[in-house]
């Protein structure tokens, strides 16, 4: 408990990895039910494989690379969310109808995430229940996921968990267009 704004946390404590979990926001987000808790766990797992195996933190000089960074360590933590659930489509932040709004509007979420790459402008508000885009939170895990789903065909976990980040982001374009 007290994580304050986060449900789960990958983390070291004393020098071993650990995956903490803000119970008060799990309440808060009704992430409370077995399943949901399990891919929360997943998730979080995702971010300590990234750590234990590739690059996950890579220095970052500027706004494009802070949010390529995320976008691109929060995708490989999905992904991982959805191979250990065996459940391509699981999202822990499904709630209501926010997966299938995701799904619709795929391509533009792509194409504004990109843009402000592209223009060095904060992507803030794709990430956090506290921040919405088009009135829905979360989605910048959602456009992460799906386009580490799509790195798959090119390139082995390995490969992808070690991917630098002028690399991410140029498949980020190519992806996008």
């Amino acid at each position: 408990m007290g994580l304050c704004n986060g449900a789960g946390w990958a983390t070291t404590l004393d020098e071993e990895p650990a995956i903490l979990l803000g119970v008060e926001k799990m309440i808060e987000l009704d992430w409370c039910d077995a399943e949901t808790i399990a891919s929360l766990i997943y998730h979080e797992l995702g971010h300590i494989w990234h750590t234990s195996v590739g690059k996950i933190n890579q220095k970052t000089t500027s706004t494009r690379e802070k949010y390529i960074l995320q976008l691109y360590q929060e995708g490989i933590a999905g992904y991982f969310e959805q191979l250990l659930s065996n459940d391509f489509t699981k999202y822990h932040q499904n709630k209501g109808n926010w997966l299938s709004w995701c799904y619709e509007n795929k391509r533009d979420l792509n194409i504004e995430y990109l843009r402000r790459l592209q223009e060095n402008e904060s992507a803030q508000d794709f990430f956090g229940d506290w921040c919405t885009y088009q009135g829905f939170s979360n989605v910048g895990y959602f456009i992460g996921c799906e386009f580490i789903k799509h790195l798959t065909s090119k390139h082995s976990l390995n490969e992808l968990a070690n991917l630098d980040i002028c690399t991410i982001y140029d498949e980020f374009i190519k992806y996008s267009a």
